[in-house]
């Protein structure tokens, strides 16, 4: 284990290569949805609607979360969403999967693709999907000051062959797996919260405090990842495996070795603490976390 050094940044470089990429009224965006784009190509099958996702999600009053959808084909992706007291203002996004944050969302500085056309509940969005292979991330925000707790449901409509993602392989056969990508350099490197543990593999659902900070609980197991991708916004090929830097000043956080350098893990081991943490793929930086650990009320 490595423990993240006080007022220093830590750069963690893991060994074995790995690839990632992981919370009514619906608010005014800065930002519009761009629209539905073109029809998908035509196809000799029959489309059909297959359930890619459900959820079972909490929030605290002006926090959010988000489910990344990735690699999926040509047709539609079609979003479902309740929540249990009507009287909440609730929203719900789709956007693309490099959207850092709920106050970046909030602020219009993410690429919002759809929203619901009502306020009613439950919400619903549609969009659709043209690429051969799109990554796409649904967001719920909670815009009450109350917390509340709810379910979301993604359904995929398409008449092209569609199956989950392979996860990437950790052990150590990944040079098919580079290859398979297409061609870099990298030109962005996008982090993201990829599963909070709170014990025994009882995962919570990852969400941010009004300032965008990520909370965790002492006690707490998290796992980063880093995407890279090259200028046409494809996952693409790298040299150097990633660096991640991590900025701990209170010793929060204990490292955890990793056979997947797309990954950071961690023990959280205090209860208050600040954290900052941004990754390095070939020279390129990635966006910029901020972590704050709180005592749980």
């Amino acid at each position: 284990m490595i423990r993240a050094r006080t007022l220093a940044w830590l750069s963690v470089a893991l060994t074995l290569a790995g690839c990632g990429g992981g919370g009514s009224s619906t608010p005014t965006n800065p930002n519009p949805p761009t629209g539905v784009s073109s029809p998908p190509p035509s196809s000799t099958g029959t489309a059909t609607r297959t359930v890619i996702d459900t959820r079972q999600w909490s929030l605290r009053g002006g926090a959010g979360v988000f489910y990344n959808q990735d690699k999926l084909p040509p047709g539609t992706i079609d979003v479902i969403m309740d929540w249990q007291n009507g009287d909440h203002p609730m929203a719900l996004y789709l956007t693309n999967n490099t959207c850092p944050g709920t106050t970046d969302l909030l602020a219009g500085r993410c690429q919002v693709l759809a929203q619901p056309e009502t306020n009613s509940k439950p919400l619903r969005l549609s969009y659709q999907l043209t690429a051969k292979s799109t990554n796409v991330s649904v967001w719920v925000v909670d815009t009450s000051r109350q917390g509340d707790a709810g379910t979301l449901e993604v359904g995929l409509t398409t008449d092209q062959p569609y199956t989950p993602p392979t996860p990437v392989p950790s052990d150590g056969n990944i040079g098919d797996y580079r290859n398979s990508l297409p061609d870099g350099p990298v030109a962005s490197v996008f982090i993201k919260v990829r599963s909070i543990d709170t014990g025994n593999q009882n995962y919570r659902d990852p969400f941010q405090d009004s300032d965008g900070n990520w909370i965790l609980y002492n006690g707490e197991f998290v796992v980063f990842d880093a995407t890279q991708k090259n200028g046409n916004g494809q996952e693409c090929k790298w040299i150097n495996n990633p660096k991640w830097t991590v900025y701990d000043p209170g010793y929060v956080f204990v490292i955890k070795g990793s056979s997947q350098p797309f990954l950071l893990r961690a023990d959280v081991t205090k209860d208050e603490g600040t954290i900052t943490i941004q990754c390095d793929i070939d020279g390129i930086d990635s966006n910029i976390i901020n972590v704050k650990v709180v005592k749980k009320s």
